[in-house]
């Protein structure tokens, strides 16, 4: 940062003198009659200007590779301190949020139902589950499971203000399409976003991916979505030891016809393949 503060210096020098002689010359162009344009002075002026457009090119192209080391020192610091920050004990989410959402932003957060700028200490004194995924989220069918896991399921009413959803959105190119999609979503699902994700730093983004895992694949709690609060390690070893292996907990209410069909006793055969003729084919012998 000090040889990027110092080549910052040079380069504000070289612009301002070099305003000032195309100023100069400018005025002195203006003054002189056709016959003086190709005068002596008219091309030694023109040298001068030449001369300053190199320096400042070259100067450009210095300032511009210290610059990106400055960047790239910043995002190399950022990912440590991320590293640093998700390994501690803190006495609530502030610390944790602060630098994964409002790096760039005192008000990361939007308020889907009321459209509200909001800060991290919105979510203070709540459990707060990140959901990650693409600027459109999920397919309609899953998106519709996730809001039934989520808020219609009859758990939620329970812990009702105990936790809150915040959507982080992930792109690589944030296209005019992503965009337009993800406001229109955040705008109409029932959870937090964070309000402008494209000026997240490339560092939390590259965080997500490597520390998360996350590929492009909507990234959400899937068991006892509401039933796991605290959402602790142990609460979900409870919730696995709790439950009975059968086609009820792998149909988890997804079809409400399924459900009654397992409560009456049928007999239900799943399957699936990536060969579509040896599905059809199986469909047939069925």
């Amino acid at each position: 940062m000090v040889i990027a503060k110092s080549w910052i210096y040079v380069a504000t020098y070289w612009v301002t003198r070099s305003m000032v002689a195309c100023t100069s010359q400018i005025r002195d162009m203006k003054a002189k009659k056709p016959e003086q344009v190709w005068s002596d002075s008219t091309l030694i002026a023109a040298w001068e200007l030449s001369s300053l457009a190199y320096k400042l090119s070259s100067i450009c192209t210095h300032l511009r590779r210290q610059v990106d080391l400055c960047h790239q020192q910043m995002e190399e610091k950022m990912h440590q301190k991320l590293l640093k920050v998700f390994q501690e004990v803190h006495p609530d989410n502030q610390d944790v949020l602060g630098i994964l959402l409002a790096t760039k932003d005192e008000l990361p957060l939007k308020n889907s139902s009321t459209q509200h700028k909001l800060g991290v200490s919105e979510v203070k004194d709540k459990v707060v589950l990140i959901l990650v995924s693409k600027a459109e989220l999920l397919p309609l069918e899953g998106l519709l499971l996730l809001l039934e896991r989520t808020y219609d399921h009859h758990h939620h009413k329970k812990l009702e203000g105990s936790y809150e959803i915040v959507w982080i959105s992930v792109s690589d190119t944030w296209t005019d399409s992503e965009r337009d999609m993800f406001d229109f979503l955040s705008n109409s699902l029932p959870w937090y976003s964070v309000r402008r994700p494209w000026v997240l730093y490339s560092a939390v983004v590259n965080y997500i991916k490597q520390e998360w895992g996350y590929k492009n694949d909507s990234s959400y709690c899937s068991i006892g979505f509401t039933r796991a609060y605290p959402f602790s390690s142990s609460k979900e070893e409870q919730l696995w030891d709790e439950e009975n292996w059968t086609l009820k907990l792998l149909l988890d209410e997804i079809d409400p016809v399924l459900t009654t069909w397992v409560e009456e006793g049928r007999n239900i055969c799943i399957y699936g393949s990536d060969n579509l003729d040896w599905i059809r084919e199986f469909n047939a012998e069925i």
